[in-house]
């Protein structure tokens, strides 16, 4: 169950981390795709408003040249330079020339008879006399242009309306106005459209249709504005949009397997033992170690334990992990520093008080053992400290031998832990020279039965007493095997049958109700 639990979470979690990068993926790609298209936009209306600003230059430069001249009106010499003018312009397609209102000569039809007299109010005004008649439906050399009329002082000038209109794309939708005292004023297009607001970094993300351009020509001041027009833009968003659906989609499913790779890592006791180790979160817990004779306590044997939000690991699963990322040292380190931390929180702490703490057998070989014969203050116990290491091939090394006839020498003991049930060497034993043998557990449990294996106690502790070692018996856990192993001269015993593994707060309180009896 705690499995199955423990999966959904997992699942949740990284269906909530691929759904918010999905959602930022959606609103990236979609304010990327929005903010490409505003920028075509943008470079559109620079062009459009720079061939505007040229044929403004050219319509100025046109009618200040004719209202310059000084000749006979509609004369063949003026009608002459008239088109001059036209034959070296790139966007007048006509011009006039007008007395009042009555226009009495063209480029295009030459002296009108009779001349043409109208009257119609000009689309715009501007402050330096430009006047604009938009709409204006000519007849030039038989064609009909959609014109646009652009007079001052006594000539106009006729430029091909639809043609300007084709400088923009059809895709867009556009408004141009004119710039009066800063103020827009209509003058062709879209009404309403310039005075829609700019885009935000918002409206890229969330698509809304703000993605306008504006620009405005400081000379002719003319200010135009486009933006892409829905309606003909239709089947290209559809596109954008499933690609950036399926896209988000394609990013959140690949999140998804990552997150929950990477969730389950760190879920894994691999990464939690690993982080635990940086972190120094292991914790101690002390069972008492009595003196089977008279059921005082005569030290503890320290004993981590490792407990985070996801729950506990035993020391049977942690333990291989941090053998096998290489941390043991570390790790007894942390922990042996923290005991003796703890320890010195215990008044009245004798100085033959026994604190056992189990070290690993490769890391004997390791000049770094060497550093709890060092005068610092983390390393000092005012009890005895007492190492327990297993029996192994790493301990025949001469080198390892070494290193621990230099802890004995600096007042360390060595304790052989789980003699019997494993490489047991006796010839390796007296090298060793140990102070004391554990009996495991294992022998314990069976010593009610009468087994074959409860009997080799007995070999145990004849070996023991050959070799002048104490002895000390795990896992006792009631008074038959407390009685039987003290009869067979074991002169110390751990077990629940004395107490459990207790935390320190515990511990001291046992300690207080020891020491008072004494």
């Amino acid at each position: 169950m705690k499995s199955d639990s423990r999966e959904q979470r997992l699942f949740l979690k990284a269906f909530a981390i691929s759904f918010v990068i999905s959602l930022l993926s959606y609103f990236s790609i979609q304010g990327t795709v929005n903010y490409y298209l505003w920028l075509e936009q943008n470079d559109d209306a620079e062009s459009v408003l720079e061939t505007i600003g040229n044929v403004h230059s050219e319509v100025i430069d046109v009618l200040t040249r004719l209202n310059r001249l000084n000749l006979r009106s509609c004369s063949e010499e003026h009608n002459l330079m008239m088109r001059k003018l036209l034959f070296t312009s790139d966007y007048v397609k006509d011009i006039g020339y007008l007395e009042k209102q009555t226009l009495f000569c063209t480029t295009g039809k030459g002296k009108l008879s009779p001349p043409f007299v109208g009257g119609a109010t000009p689309h715009l005004e501007t402050k330096t006399g430009f006047k604009f008649w938009r709409h204006v439906k000519l007849i030039i050399l038989d064609n009909t242009y959609d014109s646009l009329v652009i007079r001052k002082g006594n000539y106009n000038v006729v430029l091909d309306e639809g043609a300007l209109r084709e400088l923009i794309d059809d895709r867009f939708l556009w408004e141009l106005v004119y710039l009066r005292n800063n103020k827009p004023v209509y003058f062709d297009g879209l009404e309403g459209l310039y005075a829609k607001p700019l885009p935000n970094t918002l409206d890229f993300l969330t698509g809304e249709d703000h993605n306008i351009v504006k620009h405005c020509d400081t000379v002719s001041r003319f200010c135009l504005a486009i933006k892409y027009d829905p309606e003909k833009t239709d089947s290209d968003s559809v596109v954008l949009q499933v690609f950036t659906i399926a896209t988000s989609l394609l990013i959140g499913l690949f999140a998804y397997m990552i997150s929950a790779k990477w969730l389950r890592y760190l879920s894994s006791k691999l990464y939690r033992i690993r982080k635990a180790i940086k972190q120094d979160s292991f914790h101690c817990v002390y069972q008492p170690i009595v003196d089977l004779k008279t059921s005082k306590m005569i030290g503890v044997e320290m004993l981590a334990r490792f407990t985070d939000r996801q729950g506990c690991i035993y020391p049977t699963e942690f333990i291989p992990i941090i053998i096998q990322t290489g941390q043991t040292w570390k790790f007894t380190q942390n922990m042996m520093k923290k005991a003796i931390s703890e320890l010195h929180q215990i008044e009245d702490l004798s100085i033959d008080f026994k604190l056992n703490v189990n070290i690993f057998s490769t890391d004997v070989n390791q000049k770094s053992v060497l550093e709890l014969t060092a005068e610092e203050r983390e390393y000092k116990f005012k009890g005895v400290l007492v190492l327990e290491v297993t029996e192994s091939e790493e301990l025949e090394d001469s080198s390892a031998l070494h290193k621990l006839r230099v802890l004995r020498d600096k007042g360390i003991q060595i304790a052989i832990d789980d003699f019997g049930t494993g490489y047991s060497n006796l010839h390796q034993l007296r090298k060793m020279n140990a102070h004391c043998l554990k009996i495991d557990r294992s022998f314990i449990q069976e010593m009610e039965d009468a087994s074959i294996r409860s009997s080799l106690i007995e070999h145990i502790v004849a070996i023991a007493k050959q070799e002048n070692l104490l002895l000390v018996a795990e896992g006792i856990e009631n008074s038959i095997q407390h009685q039987i192993l003290t009869e067979m001269g074991v002169e110390y015993g751990q077990g629940w049958a004395f107490s459990k593994e207790l935390p320190l707060a515990e511990l001291i309180e046992y300690c207080e109700t020891e020491f008072s009896q004494e």
